[in-house]
């Protein structure tokens, strides 16, 4: 009896540490503002040195600036992976890594990924193509590196319009015209205000 509970626990390790694998939708998030950088106008660029940053402890206990605040926000969107590859002598080695997803337009230009919140914080204008930037600029090997000004996009990859939001708004929007034409007290506009008036979020899938 014994040897048999002891086989058993194998297998009910098993079943207890077992999890599901699902993919997973995020929000990629760069603030305007922080304790630190309370004025989100003053963020989207970094002031002169003039002296060192003042703080005093607010009502809650925290320490926020009074003067001289010095530096900004700024934001990265990193990937992150892990696998294992197989070295030229046959071993296999586990590996994790990380990889940009911001400031693409200026890494490619040999510079800081890291982006201001207004810069960070928009929508590429353009669909990006698999292996952007370099797609984009033209590159077709490492003796043909293509034009680097060809791709400007320096927002984070993540950020793209929520599909199912703008789908929902635009319904409410249609309903809304229609039932104006028999109900125009229900909401200003004809437009149900709960769904219409809607803001639409922008998230990483």
């Amino acid at each position: 009896m014994e040897r048999f509970i002891q086989s058993l626990w194998p297998a009910v390790l098993v079943v207890c540490l077992a999890t599901a694998t699902n993919a997973q939708s995020f929000r990629v998030q760069c603030p305007t503002s922080t304790i630190t950088h309370p004025n989100a106008a003053n963020n989207n660029s970094e002031p002169a040195y003039t002296g060192p940053t003042m703080f005093t402890t607010n009502a809650k206990g925290y320490l926020t600036p009074t003067s001289n605040i010095n530096g900004a926000i700024k934001c990265q969107q990193v990937s992150g992976g892990d696998g294992y590859s197989t070295m030229a002598d046959g071993t296999q080695t586990f590996m994790f890594s990380f990889g940009p997803l911001s400031g693409l337009a200026d890494i490619a230009n040999g510079k800081a990924g890291t982006q201001f919140p207004s810069v960070f914080n928009t929508v590429s204008p353009n669909a990006l193509v698999p292996g952007d930037p370099a797609t984009t600029d033209g590159a077709t090997s490492g003796a043909a590196p293509g034009i680097p000004s060809a791709f400007s996009y320096n927002g984070a990859v993540g950020l793209i319009p929520d599909a199912d939001c703008i789908a929902g708004n635009a319904a409410a929007a249609t309903a809304g015209t229609r039932s104006s034409r028999t109900r125009r007290a229900s909401s200003p506009g004809g437009t149900p205000a709960a769904c219409g008036a809607r803001s639409c979020p922008r998230r990483s899938r």
